[in-house]
């Protein structure tokens, strides 16, 4: 309650100022001015301890505010993210196809689908993996029948060698097989480095093709024209034919022709321009096929 000094007796008055460590000596009205003066100060110290107050409470409101919308704002851009990938994810096209939608667990998130041509896919690039590489088709498109058409033979037509040279080599004990790889191994040298780099050693060694189907065949999938194809390009022609054999049984049959994981295809295709090994190579093209 507050205080009235022009109500107060003199006893009340002598005990205010006691209590607030002034001097209690002097007349009333003496008195009631001293104690006067006093209790507005007093309300003034009051006052300014009350603005401060509510100062500081506006500002503590002000900051949890502006935390407030620090968490909106970053909720919404969030759920900004959110959609857009969203959007980008399963978004769909405008004609009917697959739907593939990759694991965002792939390779932190950064795992995607793309599609390509068969002849992007037949480019053996390093940077090309199994795991991110796939293949859509349009099976409506003639183009494409024509493809897989002509896939499907020029890998009959490799295998077809490969498979009567292997019938062959099994009727050979393993002495022979051995003697077999070394003059393979031999001739496939003496083949890389005979081949004509100049004119004198053209007219040297001039070879003739005498098996074409097996050549197109080869050069189909020799994108490069490297003039040889990998033992892992080869492994996966195979197993595009259905045959049904086993990892060792397909490594087995490209050991008849691969040598340092390439396979020159040009030995399998080509003879030399001599009358008599011409006559050799058409026979033995004719037992292996």
């Amino acid at each position: 309650s507050k205080l009235d000094p022009k109500t107060m007796k003199v006893n009340d008055l002598r005990k205010e100022l006691e209590s607030r460590a002034l001097s209690s000596k002097g007349l009333k009205s003496q008195l009631i001015a001293r104690l006067t003066k006093q209790l507005k100060v007093e309300e003034q110290k009051e006052e300014q301890k009350e603005l401060e107050k509510s100062e500081k409470e506006e500002d503590e409101d002000d900051d949890r505010k502006s935390e407030d919308d620090k968490e909106e704002e970053e909720r919404k851009r969030q759920e900004e993210i959110e959609r857009q990938r969203r959007e980008r994810r399963y978004i769909l096209p405008d004609e009917p196809a697959i739907i593939v939608h990759p694991n965002w667990a792939a390779k932190s998130g950064k795992f995607d689908c793309s599609i390509m041509s068969l002849s992007v896919l037949l480019d053996y690039r390093l940077e090309d993996n199994k795991e991110h590489s796939f293949e859509k088709e349009d099976k409506r498109k003639d183009d494409s029948k024509d493809d897989d058409e002509t896939e499907e033979d020029n890998n009959q037509d490799e295998y077809d060698p490969m498979e009567a040279e292997e019938a062959e080599d099994e009727e050979d004990d393993r002495d022979e097989e051995e003697m077999t790889k070394r003059d393979d191994k031999r001739d496939i040298n003496r083949y890389c480095k005979e081949r004509p780099s100049k004119d004198k050693e053209k007219e040297k060694t001039q070879m003739i093709t005498i098996n074409r189907d097996l050549l197109m065949a080869f050069v189909y999938f020799d994108q490069s024209h490297c003039g040889y194809l990998l033992e892992k390009d080869l492994e996966e022609i195979l197993y595009t034919l259905g045959l049904h054999l086993s990892r060792a049984q397909v490594k087995k049959l490209l050991n008849k022709v691969v040598l340092r994981e390439s396979c020159f295809y040009r030995k399998l295709t080509d003879t030399s321009k001599d009358e008599e090994n011409h006559e050799e190579s058409e026979s033995l093209q004719e037992d292996m096929l």
